[in-house]
């Protein structure tokens, strides 16, 4: 079964939908006209129509073309409308992705950091590890020495 979503208002096409003869998108047959009254092209494919079909959908009267004009000045509003809701939500969506990227990045950082200096401290001399003793120790007998 085909597609019955309106590729301009995205509400379902009760009726059978006028289609694109190029992508096959479906449309209600009022919206797809008033489409082509102001853009002689199809909105998905972005295929010129030929002209059999624009005189097909084309206004018959002057409040036919009034009708349209108005028809798709509503649709491109309401397309803006969407579009800003869009955006806002994407950009809410991108902030709250960035900022738990973000926090990923500063502890996969902070694990990093653990390991090198693991690792540096795995390589130490053994000397190294035990010199700070034996200083203290040679001090403390030294003392000792000295005092008595």
């Amino acid at each position: 079964m085909k597609d019955r979503t309106c590729k301009i208002c995205f509400g379902m096409v009760e009726e059978k939908p006028y289609r694109c003869p190029f992508c096959d998108s479906g449309y209600h047959r009022d919206h797809f006209a008033a489409w082509l009254f102001m853009q002689p092209f199809c909105p998905v494919c972005r295929n010129e129509m030929p002209s059999k079909i624009l005189s097909e959908l084309a206004p018959k009267t002057q409040k036919e073309a009034e009708d349209m004009t108005r028809l798709y000045e509503y649709i491109q509003t309401k397309f803006k409308q969407d579009l800003a809701a869009l955006e806002k939500i994407a950009k809410r969506k991108n902030k709250e992705y960035f900022k738990k990227l973000e926090k990923e990045q500063k502890e996969r950082l902070r694990e990093e950091e653990r390991r090198r200096i693991e690792m540096l401290k795995a390589q130490e001399p053994a000397w190294k590890k035990v010199l700070p003793a034996a200083i203290f120790i040679g001090w403390m007998i030294f003392l000792i020495v000295v005092l008595y």
